[in-house]
């Protein structure tokens, strides 16, 4: 199992080497974050939406200021320094997830069957579909996540060492400030360590909310109180519950993972009651207390627990992988609780057990680890998972041509790659997805932008597909794509993309 999923890593460091190198966008929503890092200090970040131009700000400013850091010190590319960030990100999320783990092990494992199996635990994440293709984007998920798993492994320190609290929160209120939704460890945490430690959880939680709420009042204070608007109110999609079908696809595609944590689950909670359930509640708590694998086990189980309820959030309209990362993570780590058990059978740990038993040990022992290895194999050859940049010369040499026509273009474009825009030199100065779900719950009005389309006070639009399909009619309401074929009526394929140009002036000149 070690070995494939080290191959995992070799395939996932080509791929990182790749996504940095690649010029132009790898998702739709890359080009709209550095554009907001450009924004971020300025009169414009969170600005009115109801002015053009528009631009929703849709997460917390951390992720966009650790770019702009890194950018001022180094003079890189943005885009490569946002990739990069997520990489990091992601390679350091599996060490520390490993490490998580290894808080879980029996304290009479062996110290390399503990390495062993939170290498392993934390290797496996590169196996999932979405992880692997968020953790190479310019996008906050990974920078998010983790901040947020320091604060939990700093917070399961803190049940020992009391100081390490104020480290716990002061991740948290960093997670907080990269992707405003990241609150589901911490109250994992802390719901935990209120039964255990009431005092303890308190000052965590104090210091969460003291820190948070100062940040908070200075944002809103620089917005002019337009902060809060952004990042609870306009970053919005519209529920429609038919999309679930693409979270069901996701986890049957995963279900490899789903049995063991499943099986780590209930094996874990009758071990925990068996233990916990001839005690009193003060019995109880000394009994967790004094056992760091029982603790970690059920602050993992607590976090699981927690996060499953989001899997709904699929219902967004615009719901993407980056909605099932963070289950994701709390599976793993369920997953290297069951490694455990191979663990015990393969140092010799089990062998006061009856021959059923052990046979039954053994079977589990050897079939997990198998199941994962073969799943990473297959998925690999059958799905092409690792392949997700089109590295065709013809296209990206057609991308760099429209980015030049881009720049020569005397008024702004409107672009679904909004890489692009800012390659051409230009800013990014509405997108589309969002103020279209803005349209449908009436915040936006979009009868003056429907006026700018059709005085053709844009050189073009760009588009992924055409109207009928359904990223466009997804992205453009049926008043703007009116407006659109009434003024931008030429149209031409270039790069994957549908140009849309107005008859009246010479298309090359665009």
């Amino acid at each position: 199992m070690i070995v494939v999923l080290s191959y995992l890593f070799f395939l996932f460091l080509i791929q990182s080497t790749t996504s940095l190198v690649f010029p132009f966008g790898v998702d739709y929503g890359e080009g709209i974050v550095w554009q907001q890092a450009l924004l971020m200090f300025t009169y414009d970040a969170y600005g009115p939406i109801n002015q053009f131009p528009a631009i929703v700000f849709h997460y917390t400013p951390l992720y966009h200021v650790v770019v702009l850091l890194i950018e001022a010190l180094s003079h890189w590319d943005i885009l490569f320094i946002g990739r990069a960030v997520s990489i990091c990100s992601t390679l350091l999320i599996v060490i520390l997830l490993g490490i998580i783990v290894a808080r879980a092990a029996p304290p009479d494992i062996p110290r390399r069957y503990r390495f062993l199996v939170g290498a392993a635990s934390g290797l496996i994440i590169l196996s999932i579909a979405p992880i692997y293709y968020w953790s190479q984007l310019m996008r906050v998920d990974m920078l998010a996540l983790l901040f947020t798993l320091t604060g939990f492994w700093f917070g399961l320190k803190a049940f020992q060492r009391p100081a390490y609290i104020y480290l716990a929160a002061l991740f948290f209120v960093a997670a907080v400030y990269t992707k405003q939704t990241e609150i589901i460890a911490p109250i994992a945490l802390f719901g935990l360590m209120l039964f255990l430690k009431p005092r303890l959880a308190l000052i965590g939680l104090g210091t969460c909310l003291i820190g948070g709420l100062m940040i908070l009042a200075t944002l809103s204070y620089q917005t002019e109180g337009r902060f809060m608007k952004h990042i609870l109110l306009y970053n919005i999609n519209v529920f429609d519950f038919s999309r679930l079908y693409i979270g069901f696809l996701i986890l049957i595609v995963h279900a490899y993972l789903i049995m063991p944590a499943v099986m780590a689950i209930s094996i874990g909670i009758s071990r925990a009651s068996s233990v916990l359930r001839p005690l009193s509640w003060s019995g109880r708590r000394t009994a967790i207390l004094s056992n760091q694998a029982l603790l970690t086990f059920l602050a993992i189980l607590l976090y699981f627990a927690l996060a499953s309820p989001m899997l709904i959030l699929f219902a967004k309209e615009g719901a993407a992988g980056n909605y099932v990362i963070e289950w994701f993570l709390t599976v793993c780590m369920l997953i290297g609780v069951i490694l455990f058990d191979s663990a015990r059978v393969l140092s010799g740990l089990e062998l006061q057990l009856s021959p059923a038993k052990m046979q039954a040990l053994h079977i589990r022992a050897i079939g997990i680890p198998l199941l994962i290895a073969l799943h990473v194999l297959a998925f690999d050859y059958f799905f092409s998972t690792y392949q997700l940049i089109n590295t065709n010369s013809s296209q990206l040499l057609e991308l760099k041509t429209l980015a030049e026509r881009v720049r020569f273009s005397r008024k702004p474009v409107i672009s679904d790659e909004m890489v692009l825009i800012m390659r051409g030199g230009q800013r990014v100065v509405w997108e589309s997805a969002i103020f279209a779900q803005l349209e449908k719950v009436g915040l936006w009005d979009q009868l003056p932008f429907e006026g700018r389309i059709r005085r053709k006070e844009f050189a073009m639009f760009i588009t992924e597909g055409v109207r009928g399909d359904e990223l466009f009619d997804g992205r453009y309401s049926p008043a703007i794509a009116d407006a659109i074929e009434a003024a931008y009526p030429v149209k031409q394929k270039v790069a994957g993309f549908t140009l849309h140009l107005p008859s009246s002036t010479n298309i090359n000149s665009q």
